[in-house]
């Protein structure tokens, strides 16, 4: 993998692995920063859906909408990477659509632009 790009991320190194997956260090060619990235084996997916799903729960449950809005621009990634855009642009429109300021936040910035990749504006 080091070498290859995914999305916006260039893989430089293997940081290392566990139950979950193997992580990279990884740079960020849209916001110009190195990120960890972790890449799951297709059989841990179900998994860490339901880990981001239950994220969403909890955060909404504490009224925590900068943690609901991470969660689910993780979940609408996973999706987007599935082929699931439908279902990715619903559930990270709703989550956008309680904030009412912040806009220029990084963590808006990014679900704005999963946003766009999945047909939403």
């Amino acid at each position: 993998m080091i070498g290859q790009t995914i999305s916006h991320y260039e893989i430089i190194e293997k940081l290392g692995e566990g139950g979950m997956g193997i992580v990279y260090k990884a740079r960020d060619t849209k916001l110009e920063r190195f990120a960890a990235l972790k890449v799951l084996p297709a059989d841990r997916v179900a998994d860490a859906e339901a880990f981001m799903q239950r994220a969403i729960e909890i955060a909404r449950a504490q009224g925590a909408r900068c943690f609901e809005l991470r969660a689910a621009t993780s979940l609408a990634r996973l999706h987007l990477d599935q082929k699931r855009s439908e279902e990715a642009l619903r559930l990270l429109a709703h989550v956008c659509g309680q904030f009412s300021e912040g806009f220029e936040t990084r963590d808006l910035k990014e679900a704005r632009e999963v946003l766009a990749r999945c047909g939403g504006n």
